[in-house]
């Protein structure tokens, strides 16, 4: 009878510690800036490499970059994709210039690596895919920053941010 007793007692642990094994707490070791959709109670927001992040004021349909290197930001932000630590961004029309030319551009293409402290942006693709090459970097694909915060929404986190946590 204690046979079949500790044997039931095992069986029970083993289970127990089988379906506990697979549950992670996925709140739990994570940084709270990949988590949060609300920037604050005015504006949402799409998390990309802290402290980088893309925001959408309230009211408003434009998604805009604030950046940390140059005096600047971007605005009306089409696309956005975070590859190898770097962010990579497409803005339609925007109010973003060419600080150096005091030019305003009809679109921008943009590449921010932040351990570099690089914040680099072109008026024109080429320029963007030619400076991309020159530096051995891959032409990423970008996705519709509308879709990627849908996902974010969705999910609770953005698949990128695994890789800065």
């Amino acid at each position: 009878m204690k046979i079949i007793s500790s044997y039931t007692c095992l069986c029970v642990f083993a289970v127990l510690l089988c379906a506990c094994w697979g549950k992670e707490n996925h709140t739990q070791n994570k940084d709270p800036f990949y988590l949060s959709t609300m920037a604050s109670w005015d504006a949402i927001r799409v998390p990309l490499i802290k402290p980088y992040e893309i925001l959408q004021l309230n009211g408003e349909k434009q998604w805009i970059l604030g950046l940390k290197v140059l005096p600047m930001g971007i605005g009306n932000i089409k696309e956005v994709n975070v590859l190898h630590n770097m962010i990579f961004i497409h803005s339609g029309k925007t109010s973003s210039i060419d600080i150096q030319n005091n030019v305003e551009w009809n679109e921008g293409w943009f590449i921010i690596i932040p351990h570099k402290h690089i914040e680099k942006g072109f008026g024109n693709k080429t320029d963007y895919d030619k400076f991309l090459l020159s530096q051995k970097i891959d032409i990423p694909k970008l996705y519709d920053i509308n879709k990627v915060y849908a996902k974010f929404i969705k999910k609770g986190e953005i698949g990128w941010a695994k890789e800065y946590n």
